[in-house]
């Protein structure tokens, strides 16, 4: 009578994997005889992983074609959109910082002035009191009415608003870009490990600064 074969599913492949884990997590290799069967399990585990991975291929496969499908349609449709973005993007920022220095520089203009008219305030009340010690009241009160003068004409700066859109802001981030890069200090530069290693593989055998060392890794055939 012919064996029939096991069909292989989600649940029976789970339960394989986990079989795998619990049997290896109590199994040590300390001998010939417990390494003959420590490889046994690991020749079992990878024919499990490709089992594992074949399961789903076919999953895998139709579901990255309707991925690829989606993403080309979303693609074509956004094109023209994010083009939009591109365009209208710069001219609301140009707009915006043009209102930000005509209001900075209101702001300057209003501290200037503010800051003079203090100083005549200041300088009128002094000539007031040098006056008063002088026994001059006449000419002191008249000292105090320029200063008093001075403070209730005092015109307040008009500072422009700033544009307000309900959902719209902005934010002002520092950023850096290299022009010259022989001049950048070296705590700004980044090792590429890639480049090292590429060139270890072709026998460099010394760098300054790198640890060059062998890693074993372990192959097992499993057929």
């Amino acid at each position: 009578m012919e064996n029939k074969k096991e069909e292989i599913t989600e649940t029976s492949l789970q339960m394989r994997a986990r079989n795998a884990l619990e049997y290896v997590r109590a199994l040590e290799v300390i001998d010939q005889d417990s390494l003959t069967v420590a490889n046994k399990a690991i020749v079992r585990i990878k024919i499990t992983k490709k089992e594992i991975i074949g399961f789903f291929e076919e999953a895998k496969s139709a579901a990255l074609a309707t991925h690829r499908a989606i993403l080309k349609k979303e693609k074509l449709l956004l094109e023209p959109v994010l083009e939009a973005e591109q365009v209208l993007n710069p001219k609301i920022r140009e707009y915006l910082e043009a209102e930000r220095r005509k209001r900075e520089a209101a702001e300057r203009e209003a501290a200037i002035k503010e800051a003079a008219d203090k100083r005549r305030a200041d300088e009128a009340m002094a000539k007031a009191a040098a006056l008063e010690q002088e026994g001059k009241v006449d000419e002191a009160l008249d000292a105090l009415d320029e200063a008093t003068a001075i403070e209730e004409t005092r015109e307040k700066a008009i500072i422009p608003e700033t544009p307000k859109v309900e959902g719209m802001s902005t934010t002002r981030r520092w950023k850096g870009t290299v022009i010259d890069e022989a001049k950048v200090p070296r705590e700004y530069l980044s090792v590429d490990e890639r480049k090292i290693n590429a060139a270890i593989k072709l026998g460099i055998r010394e760098i300054p600064g790198v640890r060059i060392f062998q890693d074993v890794s372990l192959t097992v055939r499993t057929g």
